[in-house]
């Protein structure tokens, strides 16, 4: 048995006894060069397992269902709804780990090369009107377009923070900075500080509470009593956030609009 327990320490029960008999089998098998496999962490990241060759393992994509299914047995109630949310990102709407295997290993299959829809193409904006495009790569055109998207998904490439040293907001790069506001942000946050932040969101209560809820629910939704309270839905050029009640005002002068887009 791999010694990387010692860093997690799994309930004793049948459950965590069959986990390692499919890890330890898994650690000393060789796969054919052809086989589809996947890479699992045999302690999960989110409960401190790390990228060391140790802690790394193929397994199969039915074995792969599998243990992920035994780890929501092995772990603490703190710690349930980690392995849960691991689960529903597997599992959606499969009902058997020999059909996980089998899409999974389909899905491999037929998602490289001529089989799969975004073969050869590429996304690319207007430089004009910023409209996206999805294009083949030989339909590309230098003089009028730009490879790659006119905003960043999911990051801040064409924002900048703000402040007026009691709140921050984030607004685009080409929005004029108000008066009483300041560019930048009221204080960049020390590692302490970071490490308070997650201590403060992964509290045994809160953690624990959260398994409760979502041992009996698909997809958990915080609704009006978790993040989106007293929040205000702006719009602006087709794009819409969600803006703190104290942040409204701000936007409104520089042309957001109430509502979603």
């Amino acid at each position: 048995m791999i010694n990387n327990s010692m860093t997690y320490k799994f309930n004793q029960n049948k459950y965590t006894k069959w986990y390692w008999q499919i890890i330890d089998a898994a650690k000393i098998r060789h796969f054919p060069i052809d086989a589809y496999t996947e890479q699992h962490h045999v302690i999960p990241k989110s409960l401190g397992g790390s990228n060391n060759k140790s802690n790394l393992v193929k397994l199969t994509a039915r074995e792969h269902f599998i243990v992920h299914l035994l780890l929501v047995r092995m772990v603490d109630i703190a710690d349930t709804y980690r392995m849960i949310h691991a689960v529903i990102r597997f599992k959606q709407k499969i009902s058997t780990s020999k059909e996980f295997d089998l899409l999974r290993s389909t899905l491999h299959t037929y998602s490289k090369g001529q089989y799969n829809t975004s073969f050869g193409k590429i996304w690319a904006h207007d430089k004009l009107t910023k409209e996206i495009i999805y294009i083949k790569k030989d339909k590309f055109c230098k003089l009028s377009m730009i490879k790659g998207l006119p905003y960043q998904r999911g990051g801040f490439k064409d924002y900048k923070w703000i402040n007026n040293g009691i709140i921050e907001a984030m607004i685009s790069k080409d929005d004029t900075i108000l008066t009483d506001w300041n560019a930048g942000r009221i204080s960049k946050p020390s590692l302490d500080h970071m490490k308070q932040m997650a201590a403060n969101r992964h509290t045994l209560e809160k953690d624990q509470l959260h398994s409760e809820k979502m041992k009996g629910e698909k997809h958990f939704n915080y609704g009006k009593d978790g993040f989106t309270k007293g929040r205000k839905w702006m719009n602006r050029d087709g794009k819409s956030k969600m803006i703190s009640p104290e942040l409204i005002e701000y936007y409104i002068n520089i042309g957001w609009k109430v509502g979603r887009s």
